[in-house]
């Protein structure tokens, strides 16, 4: 035996979605009004600056990628990477050893390419690791791979 159910009367399903979407658009409204506001062209995250401490140790300080590479002092040597890259992780304590052994003669920046694509997009990153290398705000060469600390620094005439 089929039971029938009644169903709502159109007007009382039309004025029920009615009201479930003016609830919905009340609730968006006030999650907008209480989120912070941020300015309207964020910067990318996954840049950061290694920092040599004074007792040695190195931390990362998130940084402006274009206020970074316009150093008029020394050599600023930016690192396009991943964290799935195995060369990538490969390298990294050798650019550690660059910043600890050479702190006063080059900075070095380090790019997540997945965290700041639209950074890697601009420079045409098509692998990595990929290091350029900037003076006075112009590149003025590039190594793509993994290269250790001597020959990095070699390449650099450190």
């Amino acid at each position: 035996m089929v039971q029938e159910t009644a169903s709502p009367a159109p007007e009382t399903a039309v004025a029920e979605t009615e009201t479930a979407v003016a609830e919905t658009e009340s609730a968006v409204a006030e999650t907008e009004s209480a989120a912070p506001e941020t300015e309207t062209e964020s910067k990318p995250t996954g840049v950061e600056r290694l920092v040599v401490n004074e007792d040695g140790s190195i931390t990362h300080a998130t940084v402006d990628f274009e206020e970074a590479i316009a150093s008029k002092e020394g050599i600023v040597l930016v690192d396009f990477w991943a964290t799935w890259c195995p060369p990538c992780k490969m390298l990294a304590p050798e650019l550690e050893q660059l910043a600890t052994d050479y702190p006063d003669q080059i900075t070095i920046v380090k790019i997540d390419v997945d965290m700041a694509s639209s950074i890697a997009q601009a420079y045409e990153i098509s692998s990595i690791p990929d290091m350029r290398i900037f003076k006075a705000g112009e590149q003025i060469d590039g190594i793509v791979g993994f290269k250790n600390a001597a020959a990095i620094a070699g390449q650099l005439g450190l």
